[in-house]
C-alpha cells in the first residue's frame, strides 16, 4: 500500500492558476484527485480507516507536520483545490471569518440563498423611508417584516452595495 505522502503527490499539479489578487504567490498546486461537493480535494487517510481529509489540510500535514488542535488551515490564494504550501497558513476561525469578509466571500445581502430582496430594493426602501414613508408600509409592500425594515434603514442589515467602494454609513 502506497505511503500517505505518496498518494498525496499522484494527485497535484503544480501548473495552476496564478492568483489575480495576488500575484506574488505564484501558480497554484491544484489538487487533481477527488472533490467534494463544495469542491474541495479529498484524500482518503489510507489504512482500514474510511475517512478523508482535506487536501490541504494533507499539504500542511505532508510539509509541516500536524495540524495544533483548535487551528485552521488557511488559503492566502483563495483557492480551495490549491495545495501548495507556501500559499497556506494556519490560523483561527475568527481569522477564517476575518479574510472571508474582507475578500468578498461571505455570503450576505442577495447573494444569500433565500434572501427575499436585492439592493436596488434595499436602495428603494431607504430612499422611500427617508421621504417619510413608514416601516409598516415598506415592509408590507416588500413581504419582510417591519424588523428587517428597520435594521435596513438603520444599517445594521445590508451595509455595503457589491462591487461598490462606497459604503452606507
Amino acid at each position: 500500500m502506497k505511503s500517505f505522502e505518496s498518494r498525496f503527490w499522484q494527485y497535484v499539479d503544480k501548473n495552476g492558476p496564478i492568483p489575480q489578487h495576488q500575484p506574488h504567490l505564484g501558480p497554484c498546486w491544484l489538487w487533481t484527485g477527488w472533490l467534494s461537493k463544495a469542491r474541495r480535494g479529498c484524500l482518503q487517510l489510507g489504512g482500514n480507516s474510511k475517512r478523508n481529509m482535506a487536501s490541504y489540510r494533507a499539504s500542511w500535514v505532508v510539509h509541516f507536520g500536524e495540524i495544533p488542535t483548535g487551528l485552521f488551515v488557511l488559503h492566502h490564494c483563495d483557492n480551495p483545490q490549491c495545495v501548495r504550501p507556501s500559499h497556506l497558513y494556519l490560523g483561527t476561525q475568527a481569522d477564517n471569518i476575518r479574510d472571508m469578509v474582507m475578500r468578498g466571500r461571505a455570503c450576505t445581502g442577495d447573494k444569500q440563498g433565500r434572501a427575499k430582496l436585492t439592493w436596488p430594493i434595499v436602495q428603494t426602501i431607504r430612499e422611500a423611508h427617508g421621504q417619510g414613508i413608514s416601516g409598516a408600509e415598506l415592509a408590507r409592500r416588500h413581504e419582510v417584516s417591519e424588523t428587517q425594515i428597520h435594521r435596513i434603514v438603520h444599517n445594521q442589515d445590508w451595509k455595503v452595495a457589491p462591487y461598490s467602494s462606497l459604503s452606507v454609513q
